[in-house]
């Protein structure tokens, strides 16, 4: 082997484009619900689909009722065109908690739901 070569070193480079993070939350009738959090400054590439598709999933095969999220508003049509619903004033008292959960967020983003 020559001065300048390294011998059995494998290197590998990936570059993230999207993630999510989520918050687990007990509801009063029993019930759980996942608040996500998303990640993701790459658009229209997409892995925001997938990504949501496997959130929902997880959701699912952890027996939550469904997933809400604070879109920003450029991504509320995205979030639209993956099922999600405008989370509002309502008298189903899980969704109300739900919108209640919500207010925490700022006036700049549209709380959403999707059940699943």
């Amino acid at each position: 082997m020559g001065r300048n070569q390294v011998r059995g070193t494998v290197v590998t480079a990936a570059k993230v484009v999207g993630g999510a993070f989520y918050e687990q939350h007990q509801l009063s009738d029993g019930s759980s619900i996942i608040e996500l959090t998303g990640i993701g400054s790459y658009q229209s590439v997409g892995v925001g689909q997938p990504l949501m598709d496997h959130v929902e999933q997880v959701a699912h095969d952890q027996r939550h009722v469904g997933v809400i999220l604070l879109a920003v508003p450029s991504a509320i049509e995205f979030y639209q065109r993956c099922g999600y619903s405008f989370l509002t004033e309502t008298r189903n008292p899980v969704e109300r908690a739900l919108y209640y959960l919500s207010c925490k967020a700022s006036f700049r983003h549209a709380a959403m739901l999707k059940y699943v």
